[in-house]
């Protein structure tokens, strides 16, 4: 899935939003409708519970079609899952 993901949504979109200088908003909101932005989020709070290594897998396969969007994702996953474990 995040295969086909990274394929349709971000390896033929990256050089175009480069060279624009976009932030590619809807992508980042396709990601978070597969899960992607909740990864290390338990399940009790509606995220897929993933392990850092787990969860790395699914960054590599990002990473192969951009760096800097598997990047932000990552730090979203990391701020999301911070606020998870030491919420209120």
């Amino acid at each position: 899935m995040v295969n086909d993901f990274t394929r349709s949504e971000i390896t033929s979109n990256a050089s175009t939003w480069d060279k624009n200088k976009e932030f590619p908003i809807p992508t980042f909101k396709k990601a978070a409708e597969l899960g992607l932005c909740s990864l290390y989020i338990s399940p009790d709070n509606g995220g897929s519970g993933l392990s850092r290594l787990d969860s790395s897998i699914v960054f590599e396969a990002l990473g192969a079609g951009c760096n800097s969007t598997a990047c932000y994702i990552s730090i979203h996953n990391m701020c999301n899952g911070i606020i998870d474990t030491f919420g209120s």
